[in-house]
């Protein structure tokens, strides 16, 4: 998979970090979506899960970095060595989101570019999946103490989020392939 070391100690490639490449990776993703169509009924069924998912669990996500982030002195944005993967594009355009402007950081040094005064600048759907599934040792301190149902939630949401990104991505290279 693009972006991951592959082997210890190798630097990770950020794909599409050129702004030209960022393009030319949208472009294309628009030229094949409009290609395919109603064959891509599929992924889309996929996309439109999760997008359900984050979009129920928006509440629980954003009270727990409204009350964490802020107060942070350290956030996760300005260290953690994040960006968009090809299933947070595809699903970006599977579902007609507006995506960022440019992949979210150029190289591996610095915050990540939309980290803004009072936090991320990006729609909770534009993040990649790791910001909505990554929690940090506070969030999960606070997560520890609320009622279970909301954890499980939690837990069931990322689960299947998972499970539905992996097959949104192999029904649309199905489809591209086939």
């Amino acid at each position: 998979m693009a972006g991951k070391p592959k082997a210890p100690g190798a630097v990770p490639v950020i794909p599409w970090a050129d702004p030209a490449l960022w393009e030319e990776a949208n472009a294309a993703l628009r030229r094949i979506i409009s290609k395919h169509g109603p064959a891509l009924s599929g992924a889309k069924a996929h996309s439109a899960e999760i997008r359900r998912l984050l979009e129920s669990t928006a509440s629980q996500t954003q009270d727990l970095c409204l009350k964490t982030c802020p107060h942070c002195p350290d956030p996760c944005c300005a260290h953690a060595k994040v960006w968009l993967d090809f299933p947070d594009l595809l699903f970006l355009h599977l579902e007609g989101i507006s995506g960022p402007p440019r992949q979210l950081r150029s190289h591996m040094e610095g915050p990540c570019a939309f980290l803004g005064r009072r936090g991320c600048t990006l729609d909770r759907l534009s993040r990649p999946f790791v910001c909505f599934w990554y929690f940090c040792p506070p969030q999960t301190l606070r997560l520890s103490r609320t009622p279970a149902r909301i954890k499980q939630t939690l837990a069931a949401a990322v689960s299947s989020i998972k499970f539905h990104r992996k097959a949104m991505e192999e029904e649309f290279i199905l489809i591209c392939l086939g």
